[in-house]
C-alpha cells in the first residue's frame, strides 16, 4: 500500500506543472477574450455597468476590460502570475457583487447557482494560481531560476 501511495504522489507531482500551465492557458485566454469583448463592445459594456450600478461606468468599463486583457495575457505567459491575480480577484469579486448579486444573495439556499457563475470559476482559478504559483512552465519560473526575484 505504501508503494502505491508513493507512486500516486509521484504521479501527482508529475502532473502539477501540466495542470498549472493548462489552467493558466485556458483561463488566462478566457480573461483576454472577455477583455477584448468588453473593448469591442464598449458602448454596451458601459451601459451594462451603469445599469448594474457601478460608479463611473465609463471608467469602470475601461478598468475592467484593461485588467482582464492585460492580466489575462500575463497569466497566459506566466509572467508576474501571482501579482496579476490580485486585480483579477478584485474584478471577479466586484462582478459577483454586482452583475451576479442574486446568486451571491442565495449562496446558502442554492450554492450550485453561485458556483456556476463565470466570475466564481475565474475567481477560483485566480486563487489557485495565487496559492500554488504558475508552475515551472512559466516565465516566472525561468526568471526565478536566473535569480530575478523582485516580483516572483
Amino acid at each position: 500500500m505504501q508503494r502505491f501511495y508513493n507512486k500516486l504522489i509521484s504521479f501527482g507531482n508529475f502532473l502539477q506543472p501540466l495542470f498549472l500551465v493548462a489552467i493558466r492557458l485556458f483561463w488566462g485566454w478566457g480573461f483576454v477574450m472577455a477583455g477584448l469583448g468588453k473593448f469591442t463592445h464598449m458602448h454596451k459594456t458601459i451601459a451594462t455597468f451603469g445599469k448594474i450600478g457601478l460608479p463611473v461606468p465609463l471608467l469602470s468599463a475601461y478598468a475592467a476590460a484593461s485588467v482582464e486583457l492585460v492580466c489575462g495575457a500575463l497569466l497566459v505567459l506566466g509572467l508576474f502570475s501571482r501579482l496579476v491575480t490580485l486585480p483579477l480577484i478584485a474584478t471577479m469579486m466586484i462582478a459577483l457583487g454586482t452583475a451576479h448579486i442574486d446568486a451571491l444573495r442565495h449562496i446558502f439556499e442554492d450554492p450550485h447557482a453561485f458556483t456556476r457563475q463565470a466570475p466564481f470559476l475565474y475567481l477560483l482559478i485566480c486563487i489557485i494560481i495565487l496559492v500554488f504559483g504558475p508552475g515551472c512552465l512559466s516565465i516566472d519560473y525561468l526568471l526565478k531560476k536566473k535569480g530575478t526575484k523582485e516580483f516572483i
